[in-house]
C-alpha cells in the first residue's frame, strides 16, 4: 500500500470534497430517486418532506464547503 505524504493526502481529499460540492445536487436526485423506489406511497409524501428537509439543512454546508474549496 503507497501511504502518500500529508500535502498529497491533504489535496487528494480536497479534489475529492470538491468533486462532490459541486455534484450534490445531481448526486441528492439520484439518492432520492433509488430511495423513494423502495417506500410504500403512502410514505412518499412525508419522505420527500424529510428529503426536502435534510437537503435545505445541508446546502449551506455544502455551499460554503465548495467556495472554501475553489
Amino acid at each position: 500500500m503507497h501511504r502518500h505524504n500529508g500535502l498529497a493526502q491533504l489535496q487528494t481529499f480536497s479534489v475529492l470534497m470538491q468533486i462532490h460540492a459541486e455534484g450534490e445536487a445531481e448526486h441528492a436526485a439520484i439518492g432520492h430517486d433509488a430511495v423513494l423506489s423502495f417506500v410504500p406511497a403512502e410514505h412518499e409524501q412525508t419522505l420527500r418532506r424529510a428529503m426536502h428537509d435534510h437537503d435545505r439543512d445541508f446546502s449551506a454546508f455544502y455551499n460554503k464547503l465548495a467556495d472554501m474549496l475553489q
